[in-house]
């Protein structure tokens, strides 16, 4: 399988990533303590367990794409999973051919390193690089989701699937998580051949499939389900048992690095702000709650409305169709005002608040896509899973499929074969910086990650 390159330079140090989606630092501790993840307690021995935090919102493919280019959104121009347009109401899933700054694959690539990289976030379409691209899940189809073209062919072949379909989980939650077992036995097979029969100085393998299950077995694991406790148990000894075989594989003179984008936590109810921007007085839609509209829906006197997960925009002049607030007083007075209407936001059967901050956009991004970042981010309380879809009858709704949601809190780095740097917690976004101090690479002037690892 191996692809024509320049040759690998061993007297570099090579450096073994693994991405668990979505892996809270709290579970992972306490299931290490229980003796359920037997390879990674060993790891956090050898070297040593921390806890991390990912960015505003903590949505996989912003977290992602800031670890693949050490910079924040406000240069690489990925906001959430779903951005828009500027100037219109156009709606897009970003991809890696959205992505605004060089990627550390790139950086690694130019400077002789050869890298090895199967499923990262933002990774499809695959860019041309000194070594072997499998993209993420947001690729359409296995073909053209590689580089070179031609490892395709040889991944299907062998079962290899892109993603765990999770519409399963909706309609079966037995033939779901067999789906996730069989997706993940798949990819670890993949990696574990290219990382036997392929040279590689950086090696990064992602599991998505972590995710996946957290958000259809989380609460039913916390609750002391009968049967899908066990199940996600079992499926993290399943991952656990991948990490050791790709360490082994990696052998003990690679630098191993193992973290994850963002925690984890129960989701007790979904709060939908656009429903609440209705209620209000900061959204008016003209087609029926209940419908599917889209905010190109929104009447002309609408003043804010929100994208998914947490980010909202003011009706700028200028920025967004029909926009009419102009820079200035005028904006900050209408941001201020809608950042304490957030903060008072209260749990109707509780009276509990449901907003624990709300971030200014300056606060968070800074870069050449400044222009294309939400006004206001809302940080929620642990258990509410704040979501953008517009038409919905109720702010609140806890009967929801997905059990569990993201926080930007609880993620983890697990490290071994180098020590980190200083006390400090590192962020999804220190992570590519730290590869590539960790490679032995010289690092770009403008990145916003710090590498946190010598």
């Amino acid at each position: 399988m191996n692809s024509s390159s320049q040759p690998t330079t061993r007297h570099r140090p090579r450096v073994v990533v693994i991405g668990l989606d979505g892996v809270a630092f709290s579970f992972l501790r306490g299931q290490i303590a229980a003796g359920n993840l037997p390879t990674l307690a060993q790891l956090a021995t050898d070297g040593e367990l921390r806890e991390a935090v990912s960015v505003q919102p903590p949505v996989s493919s912003v977290a992602w794409a800031s670890f693949l280019t050490a910079r924040n959104p406000g240069k690489h121009g990925i906001f959430g999973f779903v951005d828009r347009r500027p100037r219109t109401f156009d709606l897009y899933i970003p991809t890696a051919s959205d992505l605004r700054a060089q990627t550390i694959w790139e950086i690694l690539s130019r400077q002789g390193r050869r890298i090895c990289s199967i499923n990262v976030p933002l990774t499809y379409p695959p860019q041309p690089v000194n070594g072997i691209i499998v993209g993420d899940f947001l690729a359409p189809t296995l073909e053209g989701a590689t580089y070179p073209p031609d490892l395709a062919q040889k991944l299907a072949a062998a079962g290899y699937t892109l993603d765990a379909d999770p519409i399963l989980a909706h309609e079966d939650l037995n033939r779901f998580t067999d789906e996730v077992f069989r997706v993940l036995a798949a990819r670890v097979r993949a990696a574990l051949d290219l990382l036997r029969s392929e040279p590689w100085d950086v090696f990064m393998l992602h599991i998505m499939e972590t995710d996946r299950i957290n958000h259809f077995l989380w609460r039913q694991f916390e609750e002391n389900h009968p049967r899908y406790r066990e199940r996600l148990l079992d499926f993290y000894r399943a991952v656990d048992a991948a990490v050791g075989q790709i360490a082994q594989a990696a052998g003990d003179d690679a630098v191993l690095l193992v973290l994850s984008d963002h925690g984890f936590c129960t989701a007790r109810k979904a709060v939908f702000l656009n429903t609440w921007l209705v209620e209000a007085g900061w959204l008016r839609l003209r087609t029926p709650q209940g419908s599917r509209p889209s905010p190109a829906d929104m009447s002309e006197d609408s003043r804010a409305y929100c994208l998914d997960p947490s980010r909202l925009y003011l009706r700028v002049a200028g920025r967004e169709p029909g926009g009419f607030l102009h820079l200035g007083p005028e904006y900050d007075t209408a941001r201020d005002e809608l950042a304490e209407a957030l903060l008072s936001m209260c749990d109707p059967d509780d009276g509990k608040p449901v907003i624990r901050a709300v971030y200014r956009r300056e606060e968070l991004y800074r870069g050449v896509c400044f222009d294309q970042a939400p006004d206001l981010v809302a940080d929620p309380y642990e258990g509410y899973d704040l979501r953008g879809r517009l038409g919905m009858a109720h702010t609140f709704d806890p009967h929801q499929p997905q059990t569990g949601m993201h926080q930007f809190r609880d993620a983890f780095w697990l490290l071994r074969g180098a020590k980190f740097a200083d006390d400090a917690t590192p962020s999804i976004t220190d992570g590519g910086a730290t590869l590539l101090a960790l490679a032995g690479a010289d690092l770009p002037r403008d990145l916003d990650g710090i590498p946190r690892a010598t």
